[in-house]
């Protein structure tokens, strides 16, 4: 599944990259609908710098941890990477 063409599904366990994108079956794919803080992002928070990038991809990894997810490749971004909804 490494290549996935547009259109097509990749399922199995998810790895969580960063806030919006996972590595599912091998396949980085970005998640359609979702924009997190870059990963060395950081944010303020009560006047307070606080690490949002890495807090969104602990959020992301806990959602998909233990999971199988299948997602169907819907199309790429500017970066060439795989755009995708995905469902567990």
């Amino acid at each position: 599944a490494l290549f996935a063409p547009l259109g097509e599904t990749v399922s199995g366990r998810a790895v969580a990259m960063d806030g919006d994108s996972l590595r599912v079956d091998g396949v980085e794919i970005r998640l359609i609908g979702i924009d997190a803080p870059e990963l060395a992002q950081l944010c303020e928070r009560a006047g307070e710098p606080w690490r949002c990038g890495r807090e969104a991809k602990a959020r992301l990894a806990d959602s998909v941890a233990r999971r199988t997810l299948t997602c169907r490749v819907e199309g790429r971004d500017r970066y060439r990477r795989r755009l995708a909804r995905c469902r567990a």
